[in-house]
């Protein structure tokens, strides 16, 4: 079997690269998310078949230090580069657009491992296949039969079918992440079968206009973690980020529309295991939706351009909170001393960074990039305001009341409130945003439903 090492800190493309590099190549996989960490791995590996990495890691280039660091060591292995194509002499470097292409990635990877589609076919494999579980939170039914693995340490492994094809996936998903199991199995004659799917199945789900708000909730996250995934080392956005940032915004707004409370979300979402930052784009989607809806000068436009921003403003911020999941909220972010000095420039900097990269959106709304750079108080999208003026457009301010209104949400969901106490977080709003205009948006958010 062969070894590949994957350098990369997109999560969910980790997820699905090494997948498909076993299922297909049959290549066992390493991933390291911080380059100095694979560098020093592949010095120390005495065999290795192929080097999968993105461009670039959080500014860094990849390529160069990489193919320096091979010649050094007087390691021939070739490489498959994720993003950016740039000049490279004295060395085999396949480079892939940097959108997910599955089929085009198994191809190249095959070439480069010298494997054949007859002898992907022909691969003899266990009789049960790992599938990394949060893949299948894309999809409402299964395949076919999935299987968990019940005895570890023993030379008998025992799998215990827990969902026929075509069965309810949902709830048993959510079940098993709560008990810490990371792989589903599958039968091995399936595992292509599947991994196509779930590979193809993202935007497919986001195009479902018959899923319930509970579906459209999980295929959005999904859709949501791939953009996020595709953010780092990208100055602009690809087509594929854009066909699915598209379906996530136009899903997003249909859910909103769907449910009477804003606790009722809350709930779904929680309930989903969603993350930090997604949990936080929808509920303030819906806040600032409601202050569209009442304020004098609001428009469906604005309310769609505000859906917009939300879906970008924090989606630099993901990989961080999805690292450190005991960080609760943005506030915690600025001042955590868990953060490396990469990291926290990021945070400083992740409202100027998105604001950037959705002017490359095409057909940007009008504004967007502006709100999305102020949506922390300052004009320049870098830190975050203690004094908030008047100096920023009109829907960064809501923006910016919708992002606290959900902010005192969680507070009281944290403190063990039961019910949430409208009066008090507007008591709390009130007492922190003392200009005229800011008041102006807080006073529609006397008649939200909570």
């Amino acid at each position: 079997m062969s070894h590949a090492i994957l350098i990369s800190n997109n999560i969910i493309l980790n997820d699905l690269y090494s997948l498909n590099l076993k299922a297909y190549v049959d290549t066992n996989v390493t991933i390291k998310e911080d380059l100095s960490e694979a560098l020093k791995l592949i010095v120390m590996k005495p065999h290795i078949d192929l080097v999968v990495c993105t461009s670039t890691i959080d500014g860094e280039d990849v390529i160069e230090k990489l193919i320096s660091t091979l010649k050094a060591s007087e390691i021939d292995v070739p490489i498959i580069a994720i993003g950016e194509e740039v000049k490279v002499s004295d060395w085999e470097v396949y480079f892939l657009p940097p959108f997910l292409n599955v089929n085009k990635f198994v191809k190249t990877a095959g070439e480069a491992l010298g494997v054949t589609a007859r002898m992907m076919v022909d691969k003899i494999v266990p009789e049960y296949y790992p599938i990394p579980i949060r893949l299948f939170r894309s999809f409402s039914k299964t395949p076919c039969e999935i299987f968990h693995l019940i005895s570890k340490g023993s030379r008998e492994k025992e799998y215990s079918k827990i969902i026929d094809k075509d069965g309810e996936i949902r709830e048993k998903v959510t079940k098993y992440i709560e008990l810490g199991v990371e792989c589903f199995f599958v039968y091995s004659h399936d595992r292509l079968k599947v991994v196509n799917e779930i590979s193809n199945s993202i935007v497919n789900r986001l195009d479902d206009k018959s899923l319930s708000s509970e579906e459209k909730a999980i295929a959005v996250e999904t859709g949501f973690e791939v953009v996020a995934s595709q953010m780092s080392g990208n100055d602009e956005m690809t087509e594929s980020m854009v066909q699915i940032s598209k379906k996530c915004v136009e899903n997003i707004k249909d859910m909103i529309k769907e449910v009477p409370k804003i606790r009722h979300i809350l709930k779904m979402l929680m309930d989903n295991k969603s993350s930090y930052v997604y949990q936080h784009n929808i509920l303030g989607t819906y806040v600032a939706r409601h202050i569209l809806e009442n304020i004098e000068w609001g428009s469906e436009e604005h309310a769609e351009k505000l859906g917009f921003t939300f879906f970008f403003h924090d989606i630099f911020l993901m990989p961080i909170f999805t690292k450190y999941p005991d960080i609760k909220n943005e506030e915690d972010l600025f001042f955590s001393e868990k953060l490396s000095e990469k990291e926290k420039d990021l945070v400083l900097n992740h409202a100027r960074l998105a604001g950037e990269i959705v002017k490359t959106f095409p057909r940007c709304p009008m504004g967007a990039d502006a709100i999305i750079t102020q949506h922390h108080g300052t004009s320049a999208g870098v830190g975050i305001a203690v004094d908030f003026k008047d100096d920023i457009s009109p829907l960064a301010k809501v923006m910016i009341i919708s992002e606290e209104f959900v902010n005192e949400m969680f507070k009281q969901k944290e403190s063990g409130n039961k019910k949430y106490n409208l009066d008090d977080i507007l008591d709390i709003l009130y007492d922190k945003f003392t200009r005229h205009t800011y008041k102006r948006i807080l006073k529609t958010l006397e008649t939200i439903q909570v």
